[in-house]
């Protein structure tokens, strides 16, 4: 129940906002910008200076003269999920606002700027890899005139930073090395081990976060003599397979297909003078293409402070699409 906790999150959080979601919800939406700005100031000290201003313990990891920025998380790769979504948020709103000249761009584009600032010190590659498509794939629903310059500008910034800095660069080489990364040797070797569970149970796998329990006994089926890495499955995919069979990877799948269909076709059907909810719709839309991508290299979604926002942000697309229906929504 510990791990399934979500559902019950997402009924209350869709039942609340449903009943209170105003117009005037952007001031709360301020309210996380100056937040996010705070957070990718502290994490640019992070990365540059190794500070950390909320644990006693060292969970800031050294990468040559630099660190791997966590925000105020305990993990760099729940930092990374979180202000990855964070920023595609606003990034959407970002742009509804340019579109419309709305009063609130500057405030957007700001705060956006610094959710990236976090992201990209976070050094996490998968959700760097994640993050560059759903952009793309926001500027291209939400405003294809700038499809391409986006493209040009993401390259050329990314590019930018590998020539600038040599921590960025070393971290971009080893996306695709396995021989001399850990981190990614142990990614194929936890990889292989859960999809042999699933090839063993595949109709309702061995139980929720139980093939964990199982990876010493298949590390020996597989000929990984000594290797001990008890951990989920560092992809969203193999998790579920592995743990609930197909029987559960459908309702996963399901759930998935059914809020990314819900905020496309929601973000279709408002006006453009509902700009504040167009921003929203658009930037929840592009938040999970970027979670769901990252879940080929991380468990995101079973990470409970990443869940907690994505329910979140399905509650709120939850929210609107009532309203939407209900004919409450009012020009913003």
């Amino acid at each position: 129940m510990g791990d399934a906790r979500w559902l019950l999150l997402l009924y209350a959080y869709s039942y609340v906002l449903r009943k209170y979601l105003k117009p005037g919800g952007q001031k709360h939406i301020t309210i996380i910008c100056l937040v996010t700005i705070v957070v990718g100031t502290i994490s640019l000290l992070q990365f540059y200076f190794g500070w950390d201003f909320t644990r006693k313990r060292e969970i800031l990891a050294a990468f040559g003269q630099y660190y791997r920025a966590s925000g105020l998380f305990n993990h760099p790769l729940t930092f990374a999920y979180s202000i990855g979504m964070v920023w595609l948020l606003l990034v959407g709103l970002t742009i509804e606002n340019f579109k419309q000249k709305g009063q609130h761009f500057w405030i957007y584009f700001i705060s956006s700027f610094f959710a990236l600032v976090g992201l990209v010190t976070s050094l996490s590659r998968g959700a760097w890899a994640a993050g560059g498509v759903a952009l793309v794939i926001l500027v291209f629903l939400s405003y294809k005139k700038a499809a391409l310059k986006s493209v040009i500008a993401l390259f050329l910034v990314g590019l930018g930073l590998y020539f600038t800095n040599s921590t960025i660069q070393s971290r971009f080489n080893d996306m695709t090395t396995i021989s001399g990364n850990e981190s990614n040797r142990l990614r194929t070797v936890l990889w292989r081990a859960n999809w042999e569970i699933f090839k063993d149970h595949p109709i309702i796998g061995v139980g929720l976060s139980q093939n964990k329990n199982y990876l010493l006994e298949y590390y020996n089926r597989l000929g990984f003599q000594g290797e001990n890495i008890v951990s989920h499955a560092h992809n969203n995919y193999l998790q579920i397979l592995a743990g609930t069979g197909l029987i559960g990877f459908f309702f996963y799948m399901s759930f998935c297909v059914y809020f990314l269909a819900l905020s496309f076709f929601t973000y279709k059907k408002l006006d453009a003078y509902q700009v504040f909810y167009r921003g929203l719709v658009i930037g929840i839309f592009s938040a999970q293409i970027f979670l769901h991508l990252g879940g080929l290299t991380q468990c995101n979604f079973t990470d409970g402070e990443v869940n907690h926002l994505l329910v979140f942000l399905w509650g709120v697309l939850l929210a609107i699409s009532y309203q939407l229906r209900a004919k409450k929504l009012e020009a913003t």
